[in-house]
C-alpha cells in the first residue's frame, strides 16, 4: 500500500540559494514513511518501546529539479517486495504533476538488546507492499579503488545530529558532507547514494575524506576506532533558472 502525505516547504528547509536542502527533501520522505508506520503499524513508538528500530542500510535519491520556500509538494512511499534481512522501500516527490524527486532505500530492523537484525516476518508490518521502481541508479555502490580521497575535516557528532537511537540521523548526512565542499553557492544535489556502514554516536568525532571528478563528489567518513562510517556519492549541477 503506498501512503500520500501533502506537505508545503518550510522555508527553513531552503538554503543560501533559496532552494531546499537535499537532508531536507530526504526527511520528508522519510517523515512519510514513518507516518505511514504511525497508522498501520507497529508505530515508531510500538518498535521503540519493544527495543526495534529500522536501520538504513543503503539510500539513492535522484533529486530532478529544485524545489522552493511555500511549495506544495506531493509525497508517495511504500514498502517493497522484501526477504532476508532487508526491507526495500522507494517513494516519489511531485509538485504538481512534474515528477520532483525518486527514492530507493533498503532498511534493516535492529534490536537493540542483542544487536541482531531480525528477517523479514519476524514482526508483522501493516503497511504491505508494492513493486519496487528503477530511479536509474543503484543502491549498492563502492568509490572508484583509483580514487585518492584527502582529508577534508573533522565532525563532532553533537545534540542536533543524533536521533532517539543516539547516533546521527541518516538524514543529517547530505547537509553534513555537502559542508565539506569548496561551495554550495549556485549549484544543487542532482543525486546522492550513500552506504551506511557504521553508527557515529553523540560525542564521537569522524573524520571526513573525500574528492571529486567534475559532477561527482566522493566521501567516506572514519570513525574513531579508524572504521569506515559511510560512503557516500553526491552529484551537484548548476541550478536552473
Amino acid at each position: 500500500m503506498k501512503w500520500h502525505e501533502t506537505y508545503r516547504v518550510n522555508s527553513h528547509d531552503t538554503d543560501a540559494n533559496g532552494i531546499v536542502r537535499a537532508s531536507a527533501m530526504l526527511r520528508y520522505h522519510q517523515e512519510t514513511a514513518n507516518l505511514q508506520l504511525e497508522n498501520c503499524h507497529p508505530t515508531p513508538k510500538e518498535l521503540l518501546d519493544a527495543g526495534l528500530a529500522f536501520i538504513l542500510s543503503r539510500v539513492t535519491m535522484t533529486l530532478k529539479a529544485p524545489v522552493r520556500s511555500f511549495e506544495t509538494i506531493e509525497v508517495d512511499t511504500w514498502g517493497c517486495p522484501s526477504h532476508g534481512a532487508t526491507y526495500n522501500r522507494c517513494g516519489q516527490i511531485f509538485r504538481g504533476s512534474e515528477l520532483i524527486a525518486e527514492v530507493s532505500s533498503v532498511w534493516g530492523l535492529l534490536s537493540a538488546a542483542d544487536k541482531r537484525i531480525l528477517r523479514v516476518g519476524e514482526v508483522e508490518m501493516g503497511f504491505g507492499t508494492e513493486e519496487a521502481i528503477d530511479i536509474g541508479l543503484p543502491t549498492r555502490f563502492r568509490i572508484p579503488r583509483e580514487l585518492e580521497l584527502h582529508e577534508l575535516g573533522k565532525r563532532t557528532v553533537t545534540y542536533g545530529d543524533i536521533d532517539t537511537n543516539i547516533h546521527m540521523n541518516n538524514t543529517n548526512y547530505p547537509d553534513m558532507l555537502c559542508g565539506f565542499l569548496p561551495t554550495m553557492q549556485g549549484i544543487r544535489v542532482s543525486e546522492m547514494s550513500l552506504n551506511f556502514v557504521g553508527e557515529a554516536h553523540l560525542g564521537e568525532t569522524i573524520t571526513v575524506m573525500g574528492t571529486s571528478e567534475g559532477e561527482y563528489n566522493y566521501f567516506r567518513t572514519i570513525r574513531e576506532n579508524g572504521d569506515t562510517g559511510v560512503e557516500a556519492i553526491l552529484r551537484t549541477i548548476p541550478i536552473e533558472a
